[in-house]
């Protein structure tokens, strides 16, 4: 995959938690888990709490995750 920012090649892995991933557009004071209704975006679920492909450029060390489903 090509970095968005600075168009070079990124590097393959996975991000790793015990517990569910989600995008959230604030920050949560207490974790119950992504509430959809509220905007929330999943990008692990229960089932799949190990780990989530990613993508990390070493030049700018950005990092990109597709979203739950997204391959």
């Amino acid at each position: 995959m090509v970095c968005p920012y600075c168009k070079n090649e990124m590097e393959i892995g996975f991000i790793q938690s015990p517990r569910p991933i989600f995008w959230s557009l604030s920050k949560k004071i207490v974790f119950v888990g992504a509430n959809k209704s509220k905007g929330d975006i999943p990008i692990t679920t229960l089932e799949d709490l190990t780990s989530k492909e990613a993508y990390y450029c070493k030049t700018c060390e950005s990092v990109h995750i597709n979203k739950l489903g997204d391959v």
